[in-house]
């Protein structure tokens, strides 16, 4: 992450595609909510996804170690269920009908892009840096998640979308090195239809959720605040 931009964690995807794209999203907020996304991103307290354009790494201070720059996403979430997420799409290929490609997507050039489905099955799992931040409030579930054909809806499998297979993150106020089996990863069991296993032939990316409050305050729910630092993902084999 040493870049400062957009980049790739470390691997290269086959003939005919190109390196996929870090990016920011939110769901479920309203304008009580307040994201703050990386550098150089627009974020806006919106109910509609802000976008980014030109995802920037952030400075890290002090530096782990070598690495200088990281991922860093603060949220303090009101709203019932609302959540806010970074993520990094594996790979994408070049498409007539997709959206022109933008800064905010990754996207370079004249030519539409469009994110697809991507083999990881020779790895076992994924390993990254994680810190948790000054803000963060005590009981933020904090997940990795691994969206794939059966729980995305860009799959055509899912009615109920998004219940992606995941596990917590055992973020602490030190930077610890964290490694996911995805053979551990399970869904929340809340999507329709539920998959048996997960198809690591199928996957889409890598996705780092927090998620607020159980209850809003009408029903005497507290505001949350998530706080995180992410840095140096790759995969295990």
């Amino acid at each position: 992450m040493e870049t400062g931009t957009n980049g790739p964690i470390d691997f290269v995807p086959g003939p005919g595609l190109y390196g996929g794209y870090w990016f920011d999203d939110v769901n479920n907020v309203n304008t009580q909510d307040v994201i703050t996304f990386p550098n150089s991103c627009t974020g806006a307290v919106s109910a509609v996804a802000p976008g980014c354009v030109g995802f920037t790494y952030t400075p890290l201070s002090p530096a782990r170690g070598t690495s200088t720059k990281g991922i860093h996403i603060t949220c303090t979430l009101v709203t019932q269920y609302a959540g806010c997420e970074v993520a990094f799409e594996f790979a994408q290929q070049n498409q007539a009908d997709a959206s022109a490609p933008t800064l905010a997507d990754g996207g370079v050039g004249p030519t539409p892009r469009q994110t697809v489905q991507y083999d990881i099955s020779k790895y076992s799992g994924l390993d990254f840096w994680v810190l948790q931040g000054s803000q963060q409030s005590a009981g933020v579930p904090l997940l990795v998640k691994v969206p794939n054909k059966d729980t995305d809806p860009r799959g055509g499998v899912c009615t109920t979308c998004y219940d992606d297979f995941a596990s917590t993150i055992a973020a602490t106020a030190t930077w610890q090195e964290l490694q996911f089996p995805f053979a551990l990863m399970e869904q929340g069991a809340w999507g329709v239809p539920q998959a048996t296993t997960l198809d690591l032939t199928t996957v889409y990316g890598v996705n780092f959720s927090a998620k607020g409050p159980q209850e809003g305050p009408d029903a005497g729910g507290t505001p949350l605040t998530a706080d995180y630092w992410i840095d140096d993902v790759s995969f295990t084999q």
